[in-house]
């Protein structure tokens, strides 16, 4: 009776192999070609589901070079997707880890990331922006479709953008923003120090992300006596503030 019973259990033990090698090796090309929308394309994409790479994926024009990932499987059954993953494009990059939540729950850890602006001069739409900027998050997390937490700091060195169409870029400084905090609740914003770290503008103020999906940048602006006269008399159509600094306030939904 015993070996009848091990006979039997051997085709399942064999199935159950084959399953998990089918699974393991998934391709990567056929699973992009399921999960990714259609405004995504990807191509030159080797390796599994779990550990693979793209050699250039298309986001509507936004071109990602070098992209490359690793999923650990043994975390799907404590209900998440973790990994790592790396991107290029141009001259710059960015890496982070990640857990996608079966409840919708998004964190990322360790990002960090450095490209020029002008790289994304048309999802800008800010004529002749450029400036290079580095990324160094902590940690971030979301859930219900908004940010809970996030600790870290982005920085921009040599920004400049055109003051006039089809200008020469004016030179504005160098900039800091800094998040170190998380919400109480579902209903309290999260508020970021921005600064400047020298140029021909002094600056000062926040960046307030507030939920549902909105954002409001706030800040004081006050040109040194090194500024250039286009870029002292640029802003003065912003509204008068305390000590001679202009008021920059600006709104909008994500």
């Amino acid at each position: 009776m015993t070996f009848i019973r091990r006979k039997s259990f051997l085709p399942l033990l064999g199935i159950g192999s084959f399953l998990v090698f089918v699974l393991w090796s998934f391709p990567a090309a056929i699973g992009f070609s399921i999960i990714a929308p259609d405004q995504v394309r990807g191509f030159g994409i080797g390796g599994s589901v779990w550990n693979g790479e793209a050699q250039l994926i298309d986001i509507n024009g936004f071109r990602i070079q070098q992209a490359r990932w690793r999923v650990n499987p043994l975390r799907l059954v404590l209900g998440s997707v973790t990994g790592d993953a790396t991107a290029r494009w141009g001259n710059g990059f960015v890496e982070a880890k990640y857990s996608l939540g079966l409840n919708g729950a998004v964190s990322i850890r360790e990002l960090q990331a450095s490209f020029n602006l002008s790289q994304l001069q048309s999802q800008l739409n800010v004529p002749g922006i450029s400036g290079e900027m580095n990324i160094r998050i902590e940690k971030i997390d979301w859930h219900q479709g908004w940010v809970r937490e996030i600790v870290g700091r982005g920085e921009v060195r040599n920004l400049s953008t055109a003051m006039i169409p089809l200008g020469p870029g004016q030179t504005l400084g160098n900039y800091e923003l800094l998040f170190d905090q998380a919400a109480i609740s579902d209903a309290t914003p999260l508020t970021g120090a921005l600064r400047d770290t020298g140029g021909p503008l002094e600056l000062a103020g926040t960046l307030i992300l507030k939920p549902p999906a909105t954002y409001e940048l706030a800040a004081r602006i006050k040109a040194r006596p090194e500024a250039p006269p286009i870029l002292t008399q640029g802003i003065t159509f912003l509204p008068p503030g305390p000590g001679g600094t202009r008021q920059l306030i600006f709104a909008d939904s994500l």
